[in-house]
């Protein structure tokens, strides 16, 4: 038992570690396969794909199920805070040290929002970008 608590510990542990921050073009086919997933409409992925996010349901879901698959989101976690700390190194010129208070900030004012996944995603991706932070590539 005791080994398999370790292997599962290590698996988690490397699970993290291996991150990699994904490249505009992991966030373009995202995109599509959100959109194909949500049966979003053609002209709202346009879009999507140009950074545009209204305050709607469509917008929510989309950054929640694009957050999922670039490993910055989960379910009953939230935001992964040492995932999108290394995602924002790879798109900002801010210091690890400041990105992590903002992206912990971001995370501690999203808790009310648990109830909705795709609010509660949402809400998180525009408290980044409200403190000059950008998670996307795109």
């Amino acid at each position: 038992m005791k080994v398999l608590c370790l292997i599962f510990f290590s698996v988690l542990v490397l699970g993290k570690a291996n991150f990699v921050a994904k490249t505009a073009e992991d966030v373009l086919k995202f995109d599509d396969e959100c959109a194909t997933e949500l049966g979003e409409p053609a002209d709202r992925l346009t879009e999507f794909k140009k950074g545009e996010f209204k305050e709607d349901r469509l917008s929510f879901c989309h950054v929640h199920c694009v957050a999922k698959k670039m490993g910055l989101f989960d379910d009953e976690k939230g935001t992964d805070a040492a995932n999108m700390v290394k995602q924002l190194k790879s798109n900002n010129d801010e210091s690890e040290e400041n990105m992590l208070k903002v992206v912990e900030d971001c995370i501690k004012s999203t808790d009310d929002k648990k109830e909705d996944k795709c609010v509660w995603a949402f809400t998180g991706f525009v408290c980044l970008g409200e403190q000059g932070l950008k998670a996307s590539p795109v």
